[in-house]
């Protein structure tokens, strides 16, 4: 499969109610397909201190993600990004150093 990486920098998605929470991590074509590999450095909120990092790759549909369903192309697309180095301890430090940063200015306003 021939995918073409086309946006490499990282920097907070815009949600509504979760500010900095998911980060933009990569934007991959495949032909006129968009697909979005991003973060999501809260993904368990019951540990705040101690949270994993959960990673998505899901497809850019008419303004809306959604979840990839073929198999061979989810796992295509994640060959992908290793291949590429998105899933190196460079790009989790930088995850893990925004996550500190966030945790700390919570507990700063308390």
């Amino acid at each position: 499969m021939r995918f073409k990486l086309t946006d490499t920098d990282q920097y907070p998605l815009q949600v509504e109610n979760a500010p900095e929470r998911f980060w933009h991590l990569a934007t991959i074509h495949y032909g006129a397909r968009e697909f979005i590999f991003y973060a999501d450095i809260f993904a368990n909120s019951a540990n705040i201190t101690s949270p994993p990092i959960k990673y998505y790759v899901e497809e850019i549909t008419g303004g809306h993600l959604e979840v990839i369903r073929d198999n061979e192309l989810w796992q295509a697309l994640c060959d992908f990004l290793v291949d590429k180095g998105l899933n190196s301890d460079k790009m989790l430090h930088f995850l893990n150093s925004h996550r500190t940063r966030i945790i700390n200015s919570w507990r700063r306003k308390k």
